[in-house]
């Protein structure tokens, strides 16, 4: 994958929003998504004893929710939690747009969340709502005729326990993995704790749903910045020249410096030389190491990204989810989504 100007912003935008919680970003005071009758804290609930039909979806949106009011109040302080939407708001106005990579990903089908929904889709008094992992689909139409295939890899054993009353669904917290798309290739699984979902359902879909939960400093230190790492890597390696896996070197600025392999492609952007990395790249992947390469080494290292002065300084983890130990340790976010009727074989049904 090549970091182009506009995959260059989505990648900015992907570097801070991994990882930073803004202070003083959205509003703590209004909106806190209560969520009657479901227990107290981050934990799974008990085992969910839902009867009925299974009515299954796929989403044809997903949105970063960028403002708290609306969203959960996932650790029960009496104020909405989504930390992650204020600095994405905050770079949407920079011209950084994260959300265009999810919607271009969804579109093309290579970013597949189902969701398997039990219970009279009226009115439950026990219902049942788990979200699996899919296989790419090829050239979705998103008008309730699509097949989808679960991921042989996808957890099954989550299942947020709820209810639905005219037609709403409200249930959790529990355990949810969801993908990330973070350009080309495989999207990025990442666990989520204390999932809350409500949306209003019917046989054709679901409208109007959030998603709430967080993510432990654990799964940011081991799976997402390690992601972010390799893939900025790929992309200085792309950089190469024709019949070479490298960048080409080096040492002066006006140094004459090779096309990259891509130089038959329609206004290729150009390499020149990075002097302090003695390396031939083009300048948007300049900028990217600029940010984080801190020893100039043309390589990107996730101690490098979770490091960094701009990262470590936002990063606050701002709700309790393991323990209820009165210990912040996960960063909370806020998806809204809407899904279609889909056909697909879920484990255990």
């Amino acid at each position: 994958m090549k970091l182009n100007v506009g995959m260059r912003s989505t990648w900015l935008a992907i570097i801070f929003s991994s990882a930073v919680a803004v202070t003083g970003c959205g509003d703590d005071d209004d909106g806190g998504g209560e969520n009657p009758g479901m227990p107290d804290g981050g934990g799974p609930t008990e085992e969910c004893e839902a009867t009925g039909a299974f009515s299954h979806y796929v989403n044809n949106t997903v949105t970063i929710k960028e403002t708290k009011p609306g969203s959960f109040d996932l650790d029960d302080n009496g104020r909405p939690d989504n930390q992650l939407g204020g600095i994405i708001g905050l770079l949407k106005g920079q011209g950084l747009n994260i959300q265009m990579t999810v919607d271009e990903a969804i579109a093309e089908g290579s970013l597949v969340m189902l969701h398997s929904v039990q219970g009279d889709l009226s009115t439950a008094a026990v219902a049942s709502w788990q979200v699996y992992l899919g296989e790419p689909i090829s050239e979705p139409k998103f008008d309730g005729t699509d097949t989808a295939t679960v991921k042989s890899d996808s957890p099954d054993e989550a299942k947020l326990c709820g209810t639905i009353a005219g037609g709403t669904f409200e249930g959790g917290p529990g355990d949810v993995t969801v993908q990330l798309a973070l350009g080309e290739g495989e999207p990025l699984q990442v666990a989520l704790k204390g999932v809350q979902i409500r949306a209003q359902v019917n046989a054709d879909g679901c409208m109007e749903g959030i998603l709430g939960g967080g993510v432990t400093d654990d799964e940011l230190n081991d799976r997402v910045f390690p992601a972010i790492a390799d893939l900025l890597n790929n992309t200085t390696a792309d950089d190469h020249p024709t019949g070479a896996t490298a960048p080409a070197a080096c040492v002066a600025e006006n140094d004459e410096c090779p096309p990259t392999h891509r130089s038959t492609k329609a206004d290729p952007e150009p390499t020149v030389c990075d002097v302090q990395r003695s390396l031939c790249l083009q300048e948007s992947t300049t900028m990217v190491l600029d940010i984080l390469d801190k020893d100039f080494d043309g390589v990107v290292t996730d101690v490098e990204i979770k490091t960094n002065d701009i990262i470590s300084q936002a990063l606050n983890l701002d709700v309790d989810l393991i323990g209820n130990d009165d210990v912040e340790d996960s960063l909370s976010v806020a998806l809204e989504f809407t899904c279609v009727k889909a056909a697909f074989t879920a484990p255990g049904e």
